[in-house]
């Protein structure tokens, strides 16, 4: 299944590969939490940034690995979390696809990963990241967590 958004509709994105049997492309905005509770797990095999970054977090917050082009990994290798695989290229991608589809038991052991990455996608976690740059701008107007 390819959550594959309005865009997929589009010419430039047609392909002999997703008109195979069993192959499902989903061509509108859906809710992906069900979709990411049901599979094994996600790719985002963007060239380009669009949109990267949603389906980065969400699969990671749903405990599912995520296999990225490094394109589409930008700003989440900073996360260096083990259920985030970056790879350079399309054929990278297959053979972390592959690896990771024939081995149930380490892609778990990825899933526990995934969960780690909980604290630094939430808002708190974010929030608190923030609180810590402006403590460093302005040290003087902050004592502690709070605002002097």
């Amino acid at each position: 299944v390819i959550l594959g958004g309005a865009e997929a509709q589009q010419s430039q994105y047609a392909s002999a590969l997703l008109q195979q049997p069993g192959v499902r492309l989903v061509s509108r905005f859906v809710d992906p939490t069900p979709y990411l509770a049901d599979c094994a797990l996600t790719i985002n095999p963007q060239q380009q940034i669009r949109g990267s970054a949603l389906k980065i977090a969400e699969s990671l917050l749903a405990r599912r690995v995520c296999v990225s082009t490094a394109n589409g990994a930008r700003g989440f290798t900073a996360l260096q979390n083990p259920a985030l695989r970056v790879v350079q290229d399309w054929d990278a991608m297959a053979l972390a696809i592959n690896s990771l589809l024939q081995d149930l038991e380490g892609r778990h052991e990825l899933e526990t990963a995934a969960a780690s990455a909980r604290a630094a996608l939430s808002w708190d976690g974010r929030a608190a990241e923030l609180l810590q740059v402006y403590q460093g701008l302005l040290p003087d107007k902050f004592t502690g967590a709070g605002l002097r």
